[in-house]
């Protein structure tokens, strides 16, 4: 099964929350973990992991908070998986061991054609869909 963490699921429904913010305006974490339902300190720690990626900009005070600094069209799957799981890597477990696959084995064929069509998915598609 192909699945995402919890903290990417996390990561693009923050990220979904301030595409939908109007251009230089600002909303805080507290209001899209209420809004949405999620874990305020841990919504805060992806959205620093966010920020330190380049793709949010924070502004302290009261009428601060977060919004997008990348343009949803310009924003790639591929530079949220990576801001907020580290480096994407094509691996087998069995490699160090004994695989009755050998030679045969499609594993990192399929994987790196799934990664390549990550790096062409943006925010903005996702939101579309």
């Amino acid at each position: 099964m192909l699945s995402i963490s919890k903290k990417t699921d996390y990561g693009l429904l923050l990220l979904k929350s301030l595409s939908q913010i109007p251009k230089g305006k600002y909303v805080s974490i507290g209001q899209i973990a209420r809004t949405n339902h999620l874990p305020y300190k841990y919504l805060s720690g992806i959205a620093t992991d966010l920020k330190t990626a380049g793709i949010l900009e924070s502004k302290e005070g009261t009428k601060g908070g977060y919004h997008l600094k990348v343009n949803p069209q310009n924003l790639m799957l591929s530079d949220i998986l990576q801001a907020l799981e580290g480096e994407l890597v094509v691996s087998c477990g069995q490699k160090n061991l004994s695989c009755s696959c050998n030679s045969a084995c499609l594993h990192e064929s399929v994987m790196q054609k799934v990664l390549g069509g990550i790096e062409d998915y943006s925010l903005a598609d996702l939101l579309r869909s």
